[in-house]
Parts: C-alpha cells; sequence; structure tokens
C-alpha cells in the first residue's frame, strides 16, 4: 500500500468521496484513511508492505529517520524484490524501514513479473504525494467549511478520532475541499 500522511490520506478519501456518486465500499475505505495498518493488520497479512515517495525529503516522518528492516519477503512462488539507490542503480535488496506499528517501508522497488519468460513484465510501484500548494487549498477550503481556524486540519487529521469525524460526519465537507 502507499505510504501516505494523514494528509495525503484525507486528501485522497476527499477526491473519492467528490468523484463517485455513491458511497461504494464506504466503511473500508473510510478504516483504511482513519488506521490504514490496523485495518489491513485485521486481514492477518504475513506482511504489511508500504511504498514511499521517492521525494524522500518532503513531509511526514523522514524514511530514514525510521529504523532499518529486512527487506520484504516473496513467498514460496513469489516474485523476488529489487531495489534501486538514491542514484537508481539496482541493488539486490531495496532499502526497507520499520514502522513501529510493525509495517515494512520500502522505496524505489520493483519485481519481476514473469521473469525468464517472454515478454516478462516489470512492476515497479509508485507514490505521489499531493503538492503543497494542493495540500494548501485543501486545508483551507475543509477549515472554512467547518469554520475551523487557519492552520489547524494539519494538527487535527493526526488525531484518529477526529479523521473518523472526518470521513463521517464532515464527509460533505472533505468531499467539497476536493471538488
Amino acid at each position: 500500500m502507499p505510504y501516505l500522511d494523514d494528509l495525503d490520506r484525507m486528501i485522497a478519501f476527499g477526491r473519492s468521496a467528490a468523484t463517485s456518486g455513491e458511497r461504494v465500499a464506504e466503511r473500508f475505505h473510510e478504516d483504511v484513511v482513519v488506521d490504514p495498518l490496523g485495518t489491513m493488520a485485521s486481514f492477518g497479512p504475513r506482511q504489511i508492505i508500504m511504498v514511499k515517495a521517492d521525494d524522500e525529503d518532503e513531509g511526514g516522518l523522514g524514511f530514514f529517520e525510521l529504523p532499518p528492516a529486512e527487506p520484504p519477503r516473496s513467498g514460496p512462488d513469489g516474485m523476488p524484490w529489487k531495489g534501486k539507490d538514491p542514484m537508481g542503480w539496482e541493488s539486490a535488496w531495496p532499502t526497507s524501514r520499520r514502522l513501529p506499528e510493525g509495517a515494512t517501508v520500502v522505496q524505489r522497488i520493483e519485481f519481476d513479473v514473469g521473469p525468464g519468460t517472454e515478454g516478462g513484465w516489470v512492476l515497479k510501484p509508485y507514490v505521489k504525494r499531493t503538492s503543497q500548494r494542493d495540500r494548501d487549498a485543501f486545508c483551507t477550503a475543509v477549515e472554512v467549511a467547518l469554520g475551523w481556524s487557519r492552520g489547524t486540519l494539519g494538527e487535527k487529521v493526526k488525531d484518529k478520532k477526529e479523521r473518523r469525524r472526518l470521513v463521517t460526519k464532515h464527509r460533505t465537507a472533505v468531499a467539497r475541499a476536493y471538488a
């Protein structure tokens, strides 16, 4: 899954709510926005792997501030992961870090799908963060719609209970802020 901060997840939720006329898979989507790791952990996966955007210096918890971790593991019939260093050179293992909640965070990864076969594919997960200008505009729109003080949304979305209120009680305001 993508490694997004609380605000980027809220923006993605606003985009989805603004563009879908119905509440499709609403509870699951809300849960992922509120607590992505807890939601995925409820399925009992062997591992949770999050892909961080390549622009490592932008916002949120810094990738290299996290403790190192073992690289992701493929199953017995799985595809081998390969990493790229910051200069784009291939390495045997992706650079991996561990979140306090236990998920593995990787950056600049790829793996072969059908290696050794004619016309095999390379899967390169990619995460794009929302631009700072769009983040600021979204925050301002939500704050105005909800009558909150300017500059408060960034702090409020760090609170799990507030994220839950934003995706349920204030869903319409979040959707309109994206539109």
